[in-house]
């Protein structure tokens, strides 16, 4: 009999043992699936072992309407309140980076007199052209990302080159920047630029966190003495998080419908398919539309403007 009693409570014992180890590797699975659930949707980055909550309720546009700029003519005075309103300790590096980005794509107007008469404005040219005046062309541009970069304990450098043939070869500026262990391209200019030129009521992302064989299809630039930038970490991240990224016709649909039912009269939309996606539902649902894209990579960022 105690001989019975020993096995049942060795049976027992055991099937406990195996009951935990399942209901373990259970919740560790449901654990796992919901880490990379909310990484796919943005919530979380996970990277090098490290996971980092997104906090993407607070965005540019909450910021921008608390933001006060000092009525101090003073370039650090003002470069200081900058980062000590939009950058916080919490934050990561990439954050810190969109956030510097999207400031000065909403804060700054590209001076077009400035570039079409050279001398009209030089301070459009410096720092002083983007925080005192709101004004600049793209070394005003590029010296102040790298400004507030620098405040921010972030990497930054400047690169000289030239616009793409269909933009005259002219000379140009933009950034490359430091993001974890990897280098990467950003122009805030031509991002300030074809928000504004496409009425977009969001910021573009076409040029930021990009890498050197996206940003030589329009810029040229002399590559030594420069960090080569070939990680895709970030690369769609920003559209992504905006909810603007669409891997299929379906999705496309659903992304346009939300931001249009949201009382956006201009959608943007990232294809992630190679070519142009067919627009007819949009004519079908909603009238005449007007739209223009670019390709970025593989690929294609749509803005549609309903009539």
């Amino acid at each position: 009999m105690s001989t019975r009693r020993e096995e049942r409570r060795a049976a027992d014992t055991k099937r406990n043992i195996i009951v935990a180890v399942i209901v373990l590797l259970i919740t560790n699975i449901v654990v796992i699936m919901c880490i990379v659930v909310l990484g796919m949707i943005g919530i979380l980055d996970i990277k090098d072992g490290k996971i980092t909550v997104h906090n993407n309720n607070v965005g540019i546009e909450d910021k921008m309407d608390t933001f006060v700029m000092p009525t101090s003519n003073s370039l650090a005075v003002r470069a200081d309140a900058v980062i000590n309103h939009f950058i916080t300790d919490d934050m990561s590096d990439y954050q810190k980076v969109k956030a510097i980005h999207d400031f000065l794509v909403d804060w700054t107007t590209y001076d077009y007199d400035e570039y079409a008469n050279r001398g009209s404005n030089p301070s459009a040219h410096k720092e002083y052209g983007v925080f005192i005046k709101g004004r600049a062309v793209c070394d005003g541009y590029s010296s102040s990302f790298k400004l507030l970069c620098d405040l921010a304990g972030i990497e930054c450098d400047i690169i000289t080159g030239k616009a793409s043939d269909i933009f005259n070869n002219d000379k140009h500026a933009w950034n490359i920047v430091k993001i974890d262990s990897n280098w990467y391209q950003v122009d805030v200019t031509w991002d300030d630029n074809i928000t504004e030129q496409t009425g977009s009521e969001t910021i573009l992302y076409d040029y930021f966190l990009v890498t050197d064989k996206i940003m030589s299809l329009s810029h040229t630039w002399e590559d030594t003495g420069y960090e080569r930038c070939m990680n895709e970490d970030y690369l769609y991240k920003a559209y992504k998080d905006a909810g603007q990224l669409a891997r299929n016709g379906i999705k496309l649909r659903d992304v346009f419908d939300k931001q249009y039912n949201e009382g956006c009269k201009t959608v943007t939309i990232l294809y992630d398919k190679q070519g142009l996606p067919s627009l007819d539902f949009i004519a079908e649902k909603y009238g005449e539309y007007s739209w223009c894209y670019a390709f970025i990579g593989d690929a294609c960022r749509i803005t549609v403007i309903i009539d």
